[in-house]
Parts: C-alpha cells; structure tokens; sequence
C-alpha cells in the first residue's frame, strides 16, 4: 500500500502547513493517522474533483480535510459544533444535527455524489437514532448511482477489543460491533449493493502515541509497522479491527 502511505505523508504535511495538525487527534503522529491508509486510498479511487460529498458524523473534521484535498465540495453534519480545522475553508459548510430528530439526516433527496462515514454507524444509537434508518436516509440523499462509503466499522471478531475486554483493561470498547452478515443484511435492506466488503488494521494504533517521538514519527518504523499490519491482515482477516464497505445506490 504505498500509495496509501503517501496520500497520509503529504496529508499529515498538509495538516502542518494549514496549522491544522495540532487540533487533530488523529494527525498526532504518522503512525496514528497510517489506520487511515486504507480509507484514504479506496475513497481517492471512488470519488472525482468535484463531486458534491457528505461527511456524515464529520467529529472533528480529519476527514472533511482529507476530502477537501481531493477536490470534493464537502458538506459535514454531526451534531457537534463546525470543526475548527475546516474553519478558513471556502468551500466547506457545515449542518448541524437535531437532537429532537436525531433520525432524519436533513437534506433534500438526491443531495449527494457521494456519503462517507468513519466510525459513525455503530454509535448512532447513542444520540436516538437506528441503523436502519440511517441507512435507508443515506440512500434517500444519494443520486443515483452515488457511492456510500463506510469506514472503521467495528469488527465482531476483531482481536483488539477482544483483549481489552478480557484483560479489564480501562480502555474503550465498541458496544456495537458486526459481522459481514450483519453488514449485508443492513446494507441490502436499505437499498444499497455492495460493491466491496473487506477488513483492515490488525494491529493497534492508537498505543502509538505513547512511544518516544522519534520512533512514532520515524517513516522507517511506520513503513515496517504498517507492512506487518498488512500481512497479518492479509493471512488472518477476522482479527482485523475494522470493516470498510464500498456500496452504491442502485
């Protein structure tokens, strides 16, 4: 996945250069924001220099920047206040979510080209929503044919959170995990054909920040972390962390 880790080098720069960096969590060190390798090659590859895309559950924004750099007129809605770091955008807005109708994604039908989602799914239950219905509501406000692209879905199987949870560890851990099953019946029942299922990330990231500087944002590190990730990936997909899921509407 090289090219995968050239779009996080020059993104991660980018982020710096824009000043951006130090208000994102995720761009804190190469190492970190490399989970997202995967994510960033498979929506460079599905969306075009000027399509009309939804962050849905933008967070803080990291990925917002991400589709702004492709050329994407990007829209993000959460029910969080506009992120900071898409603040000097001149082509970025921002909707924010009702939490008296936290079930309705409030645009007009065939709004988007496409709509992208990382780690969104699994949590709308928390503010009153289902999934279902939010993914027939992703279906309603993309065009025909509009990609749906799903990221950082909790993998059931998954062997991270499976440790955590038998170590007692006081760390989080997903409450809503799924199987592909699961994603098929979802994803079908709500009108969307998937294109791609597939698992990603075997290895924890996050437990990168705590080591020395130098070896977080060491390229020579990074690049032999990520290359183990992606052959126990590759040798064992049910341990991966994540799902991805490439749909489109019919």
């Amino acid at each position: 996945m090289t090219d995968a880790y050239r779009i996080v080098r020059e993104l991660h720069e980018a982020a710096v250069h824009a000043g951006t960096a130090d208000t994102l969590a995720q761009f804190e060190n190469i190492g970190t924001q490399s989970q997202y390798r995967l994510p960033y090659a498979v929506t460079a590859r599905c969306i075009a220099p000027g399509a009309a895309v939804l962050d849905w559950g933008c967070g803080n924004g990291h990925f917002s920047f991400f589709l702004e750099r492709l050329g994407a007129t990007v829209t993000g809605y959460s029910f969080e206040p506009a992120p900071r770091c898409m603040a000097h955008s001149a082509t970025f807005s921002h909707v924010r979510g009702s939490e008296s109708d936290p079930r309705r994604i409030p645009f007009p039908d065939r709004s988007f080209d496409a709509v992208c989602s990382v780690g969104v799914l699994e949590h709308v239950w928390e503010t009153g929503g289902e999934e279902r219905v939010s993914l027939s509501e992703i279906a309603r406000i993309l065009r025909p044919g509009g990609v749906f692209l799903t990221f950082h879905l909790p993998n059931e199987s998954g062997w991270v959170e499976r440790a955590v949870r038998a170590l007692g560890l006081n760390k989080y851990s997903h409450m809503r995990r799924y199987t592909a099953a699961d994603i098929r019946a979802l994803w079908t029942g709500a009108g969307l054909k998937i294109e791609k299922l597939g698992r990603y990330n075997a290895l924890p990231r996050h437990d990168l920040g705590f080591l020395p500087s130098k070896v977080r944002h060491s390229s020579v590190f990074v690049r032999s972390y990520n290359a183990a990730d992606d052959a126990l990936a590759r040798l064992a997909p049910p341990v991966c962390t994540n799902f991805f899921v490439v749909a489109r509407k019919s």
